[in-house]
């Protein structure tokens, strides 16, 4: 009995000894276990320029952007704006139009210029993958008249440019310029209603339309024809390259907005004529004033008279 007693003792005393060891190595190495110091975040524009500017590779930059926009609620969508204009710069429109449609309008109050800068890289975004044509409109409309009666920047204008040209290639829909037809009336701080290009091809020295152009011809009078604009007066403007003299090329302004309203006039069952005037620009409103000489520049615009 004695024994036993011992023994149970000799247990006992054991185990507590193993628990105070156990306690005390665990103290000792919670107490040498470093404490970590939050570091604060910079939130502020320097702090995004700086990102922006860094020499760092698109992943890393977007890295740190994104984690700029977690950390600082505040600038959140001013985030999204830089991290377009990253997109735009490396030609990732896709990425650049989804980072675009997120940025702040506040901006506009801050940065001014930057946000009509990337409005115009947004506008251009879109024109690039042939997406919502009129959108694209709408943003260097408005773009051009926060300018107006100045001139555009020139990272700017250089960018309204390519955006032209690449309009220039394509076919505008029956839809789409009614659209734009329908917004004419918002933008009236350019001094003149807005004037909208249209794709009829040209040869150099030529008044006649390129059968290329037939397609161009028959969304025009569709748009013209419909219920909503068939009793509203437009003009067809014709324009020139800077080739040739300015007296000549005013003639074939002229004949070039004549033509495209023939082409009108000779559609079945079309009495749109009396509603159409023609007047010709000549080479004294290029389309691409830095490249005169661009086919781009020979073209007839149509606006609301």
């Amino acid at each position: 009995m004695k024994k036993i007693i011992i023994l149970s003792l000799f247990v006992l005393f054991t185990s507590l000894q193993t628990i105070s060891c156990r306690s005390q190595n665990t103290e000792q190495t919670i107490s040498i276990l470093p404490i970590k110091k939050q570091v604060a975040i910079d939130c502020s524009q320097n702090k995004l320029l700086t990102i922006k500017q860094a020499t760092l590779s698109l992943a890393i930059k977007k890295q740190k952007l994104t984690q700029f926009r977690i950390s600082c609620p505040a600038y959140k969508k001013m985030a999204h704006a830089a991290l377009g204009e990253l997109y735009f710069q490396n030609n990732n429109y896709k990425q650049a139009i989804k980072s675009f449609r997120k940025m702040a309008t506040k901006e506009k109050a801050k940065t001014p210029l930057q946000y009509q800068l990337k409005k115009a890289q947004y506008a251009l975004s879109l024109q690039k993958l042939n997406l919502k044509p009129t959108k694209a409109e709408q943003l260097f409309l408005k773009v051009r008249n926060y300018f107006y009666p100045k001139k555009l920047p020139v990272n700017i204008q250089s960018l309204y440019d390519q955006y032209q040209i690449l309009k220039s290639e394509r076919i505008i829909s029956s839809e789409e310029l009614m659209s734009a037809f329908r917004s004419m009336r918002s933008y009236k701080n350019l001094g003149i209603r807005p004037k909208i290009n249209i794709t009829i091809q040209f040869d150099f020295d030529k008044s006649g339309i390129k059968s290329e152009s037939q397609q161009q011809i028959n969304e025009l009078y569709n748009a013209l024809s419909s219920e909503y604009f068939k009793n509203l007066n437009f003009e067809l403007i014709g324009h020139t390259d800077s080739k040739g003299s300015k007296q000549y090329n005013q003639t074939l302004s002229e004949k070039r907005a004549k033509a495209v309203k023939k082409a009108l006039q000779q559609k079945q069952g079309s009495n749109i004529a009396q509603h159409i005037f023609t007047s010709g620009k000549g080479e004294t409103e290029l389309l691409l004033p830095n490249q005169s000489e661009n086919s781009a520049n020979r073209r007839v615009e149509i606006k609301i008279k």
